[in-house]
């Protein structure tokens, strides 16, 4: 973690990310008040920041924006600009909607990281393309699991006249593939099927320090409603205690210990999902983009 840029104030920080998106498609749906603009909304609540990584394969997977610290990758998604914007959005959106209450049972602890990773995949693998429809020929060149969807009248009304329904009903789509019983029947159902397990192996990696962690947040957001403290002073201890050598170990990098074991279970599975598309056949065409709404 190198290269930090503070922003504390919600004008910051919509200035700064809405000068991060390379496509037309973010940017309308950012200035029309789409879904970019609600998710930025969240996301500039409170006090954020950016950095650089210092070592990629223990960072490129760490959490960190569960305490809004967003990685910035200029240069990862070289071949998709939709992509690129697609990753600030999913990680913008967890971090603008991950609650923290400290004293949790492990098992609510638990639903909530669930949770809030369906939150954030149905904004940036499916609601997305609802809201942006000539994103989905600009992005992947193989079959995703939002184009199921993305013609069907009833969702495409769904989308249009009852937003809420139409994000629970994708949820509990998502997740019912996510059960252990489930057999997927194709390749996109296959890798959230995959990416689950993944999750579930996460969570215990932060079983010993999660307490640390909400008890962190919960400072840094009382903090920043304390008018003896203020937001930007709140941030400035959030970081300086991320930088301690309890917590960093004298490195570069936030709870050290835990980033180099969710490394080894994050880069396992990615390791998987790129061989996988190496005997993917591409969609001969881009699908049809869904009519705007």
């Amino acid at each position: 973690m190198k290269n930090i840029t503070k922003l504390v104030t919600p004008a910051e920080i919509h200035t700064f990310v809405r000068a991060l998106f390379r496509t037309d498609e973010f940017r309308d749906s950012y200035d029309r008040g789409g879904l970019v603009r609600k998710v930025i909304d969240d996301f500039a609540a409170s006090p954020k920041f950016f950095y650089e990584m210092t070592d990629k394969r223990l960072e490129y997977g760490h959490f960190t924006s569960w305490w809004g610290g967003m990685q910035l990758r200029p240069d990862e998604y070289k071949h998709s600009d939709a992509i690129h914007d697609l990753y600030y959005l999913h990680e913008m959106t967890h971090a603008g909607t991950m609650p923290v209450h400290p004293g949790l049972m492990h098992n609510t602890f638990m639903r909530i990281l669930g949770d809030n990773e369906a939150d954030a995949s149905v904004t940036s693998e499916i609601a997305a393309y609802f809201d942006m429809p000539t994103l989905r020929a600009k992005s992947f060149t193989y079959p995703i699991y939002a184009d199921r969807f993305l013609n069907d009248p009833v969702y495409l009304s769904w989308w249009k006249h009852h937003r809420a329904e139409f994000t629970e009903s994708m949820k509990y789509k998502r997740r019912d593939l996510m059960d252990p019983k489930y057999v997927p029947q194709d390749s996109p159902e296959i890798w959230i099927h995959n990416f689950a397990a993944q999750n579930m192996a996460l969570g215990p990696v932060w079983v010993k320090r999660a307490a640390d962690v909400e008890q962190m947040i919960w400072d840094f957001r009382r903090e920043c409603r304390d008018p003896s403290v203020g937001p930007a002073n709140a941030l400035d201890n959030m970081i300086a205690y991320l930088q301690s050598d309890p917590v960093s170990e004298k490195t570069d990098i936030p709870f050290i210990r835990e980033a180099k074991d969710a490394a080894d279970i994050i880069w396992a599975n990615k390791n998987k999902y790129n061989a996988s598309l190496n005997n993917q056949p591409a969609a001969s065409k881009p699908p049809t983009p869904a009519p705007a709404p």
